[in-house]
C-alpha cells in the first residue's frame, strides 16, 4: 500500500516442540511438569504492518507485529506479545549519517534460560542513538550508545531485572568499493535492580571489525573481540573473567523476494568455555 511505503502482514505458524520446557532427559518429566509428555504443539497467529518512509535525505521506518500463541495441550502457557520497532535512518550532508530509534518486545522468556516450567513474560526494552562521520574519503569515525532493560512478568524471576547501558567507539579504513576495516572498543555497565546483593558489573570489548560486500547481492560482517568484565562485590568477583569473542555474519539477497542469512559466534577463555561456537 502507499506505494509499497505500508505493508500489511498476516501469518500463521504451527510449531511441534519435543522439549518445551528445555528439560534433560534424566528429569522425569510428571515429577517437573505433571506430564507424561516433554512435548507439545502450537499455533502462532501473528498481524502487523511495516512501514517505511523516505522524507528528503531521512529515512523512517516503523514495524508492528501482534502475536498470540495457543498449545493444544499446555494451555497455562498461551501468551499474547507483540514486537515493534522505530527507527530514524538520519543523514546530515554527505559526510554523516546514523540511526535513532526504539524496539520492544514482549515474549515468554526461553525455559532454558530460567530452568522452570513456570512460564515468565520477558519484556525486552532497548533505545539507541549511533552516527558515523568521514573525517576524509578514506577513514569513518563511529560512535554510539544504547540502552536495555530487561522486565521479568513472573515474581520468581524478578531478581532478575536487568538494566545495561553500552558505548562503542570505533575508527574504520573504509575503500572506495565501501567495504571497510577498523578497530572498536565497547564498554557494558550492567546492574540488577531488584536484586538483593549488588550484582553490577563493568565490561570492556576491544577488537577487531570488519565490513565487506564480495559481490552485489551478498554482504559478510565480522569482529573479533578481547573480553573483560569484573563485578563489583567481592562475593561475585569468582565470576570476573577475561575471555576472546568472535562472531561473522553472512547475508545474500538474490532478488527482492529472497534472501539467505548464516550466522557463527563463539566464546572462550582460558579456563573454561563461556560459550560454545555455534553456527545458524
Amino acid at each position: 500500500m502507499w506505494d509499497d511505503k505500508l505493508k500489511l502482514f498476516a501469518e500463521e505458524k504451527v510449531t511441534r516442540d519435543d522439549n518445551i520446557f528445555r528439560m534433560s532427559k534424566d528429569v522425569d518429566p510428571v515429577s517437573a511438569s505433571g506430564s507424561t509428555s516433554r512435548g507439545d504443539t502450537y499455533h502462532t497467529t501473528s498481524l502487523g504492518f511495516n512501514l517505511d518512509v523516505p522524507v528528503s535525505r531521512q529515512r523512517f521506518q516503523v514495524d508492528y507485529s501482534w502475536n498470540a500463541t495457543r498449545f493444544n495441550r499446555l494451555t497455562d502457557l498461551d501468551f499474547n506479545g507483540h514486537d515493534a520497532r522505530a527507527v530514524w535512518l538520519w543523514q546530515l550532508g554527505n559526510d554523516a549519517s546514523g540511526q535513532l530509534g526504539y524496539a520492544e518486545t514482549f515474549a515468554l522468556a526461553s525455559f532454558a534460560n530460567t530452568q522452570s516450567t513456570t512460564p515468565d513474560p520477558l519484556k525486552t526494552q532497548q533505545a539507541f542513538f549511533n552516527a558515523a562521520y568521514l573525517v576524509t574519503p578514506r577513514w569513518r569515525l563511529q560512535a554510539g550508545v544504547s540502552g536495555l532493560e530487561l522486565s521479568n512478568g513472573a515474581p520468581a524471576f524478578q531478581a532478575l531485572d536487568l538494566d545495561v547501558l553500552y558505548t562503542e567507539v570505533a575508527v574504520s579504513y573504509v575503500t572506495p568499493a565501501n567495504n571497510s576495516v577498523g578497530l572498536s572498543a565497547r564498554t557494558e555497565d550492567g546492574r540488577y535492580p531488584k536484586s538483593l546483593t549488588d550484582n553490577s558489573y563493568r565490561q570492556y570489548r576491544v577488537g577487531v571489525v570488519a565490513d565487506w560486500a564480495p559481490t552485489g547481492v551478498s554482504h559478510v560482517s565480522a569482529r573479533a573481540d578481547r573480553v573483560s568484565r569484573r563485578y563489583a562485590q567481592v562475593s561475585q568477583q569468582a565470576l570476573d573473567f577475561d575471555g576472546n569473542t568472535a562472531r561473522a555474519e553472512y547475508d545474500w539477497k538474490p532478488t527482492g523476494k529472497f534472501s539467505l542469512a548464516g550466522l557463527c559466534s563463539g566464546t572462550s577463555s582460558r579456563t573454561r568455555i563461556l560459550a560454545p561456537a555455534s553456527c545458524s
